[in-house]
């Protein structure tokens, strides 16, 4: 048994094209979005193209001091959390985050390595401060 044949008028589909190309003007993909702003934070603060999908945020319960890393500090082992920036930028901040935005740089930072690494320092560091991406997070 064969289907009936589905002839669709011109205008019909004139019709869905112009609304699907006026649905995508006005519902833009929130990734590509956090990407395009992923991106040009890198580019403000680093002066060098990374791919957003590689700068990962990671998180720890500890830290070393070291003067030869931007933030001052390095670490070791499995982040306590760990996400892209594009996620970052999706996500934000924590309010906890934003009040003691300080303590950002000390437990946190941003890495090429993803979180099974095991060690992040000038090696795989992204300068950037966290503090300064959470000002950029809130031009946007």
């Amino acid at each position: 048994m064969t289907s009936p044949s589905l002839d669709i008028p011109e205008t019909d589909q004139k019709l869905l094209r112009e609304r699907a190309r006026q649905f995508v003007l006005d519902y833009p993909d929130l990734h590509d979005l956090a990407c395009d702003a992923a991106s040009k934070i890198i580019l403000q603060h680093t002066h060098r193209a990374f791919n957003p999908e590689k700068v990962y945020w990671h998180r720890f319960g500890s830290a070393s001091s070291s003067s030869r890393t931007f933030t001052g500090w390095q670490h070791s082992g499995k982040p306590l959390q760990s996400m892209t920036l594009i996620e970052l930028l999706m996500q934000h901040f924590s309010a906890h985050d934003q009040e003691a935005s300080d303590e950002l740089s000390l437990y946190g930072g941003f890495y090429t390595d993803g979180p099974d690494h095991g060690f992040f320092d000038e090696r795989n560091e992204v300068p950037m401060l966290p503090q300064a991406v959470l000002a950029d997070m809130w031009t946007l």
